[in-house]
């Protein structure tokens, strides 16, 4: 009942970024991410998870606003571990009737193993719920809230909360 998976993902990313309603700059940068993790295989609608991770973002062009040059990004490294938690009571994977499902994480960012740029490491918690809401046997709501706080100081752009995109 239980998986060690080691895995690779390769991102290419043309992001552009408002500040108050203006767009502040665009970035085209490349993500790499190696992972190794331990899961273990839903026992009885939980399944958890330990891993670490390096994680690398290599910018190669930026546009920005020369009102906005305080927030510029530039290349980074990360090694993170995390941990997270998944409680899932759906009836089906793809559309369910009944059930919830709860997702949480939290997840410990540096860039040598102990510190980010030589001062204490920043850190993340993030949450999902969703539950079902039928409104027939063949038509159900699936209503869901998610949320991400930042620990700590000296954040990159890269890992601030923004709106839109993938979640989890």
């Amino acid at each position: 009942l239980t998986s060690l998976g080691l895995t690779y993902l390769f991102q290419y990313n043309d992001l552009d970024y408002y500040v108050k309603g203006k767009r502040a700059f665009n970035s085209t940068f490349r993500y790499n991410m190696g992972e190794i993790a331990y899961h273990n295989l839903w026992l009885r609608n939980v399944r958890f998870g330990i891993g670490t991770r390096i994680e690398l973002y290599n910018y190669e062009k930026i546009l920005y606003n020369e009102d906005y040059v305080g927030i510029k990004p530039h290349n980074e490294h990360f090694f993170t571990y995390f941990a997270n938690l998944n409680y899932d009571t759906y009836d089906k994977a793809y559309f369910p009737s009944k059930g919830i499902m709860f997702e949480g994480a939290y997840t410990f960012y540096t860039d040598n193993f102990t510190e980010y740029k030589n001062r204490p490491p920043f850190s993340s918690i993030s949450g999902a719920f969703a539950g079902v809401i039928p409104i027939s046997n063949r038509f159900s709501i699936l209503p869901s809230i998610y949320g991400r706080v930042l620990i700590g100081r000296n954040i990159p752009l890269c890992k601030m909360n923004v709106m839109g995109g993938d979640i989890m």
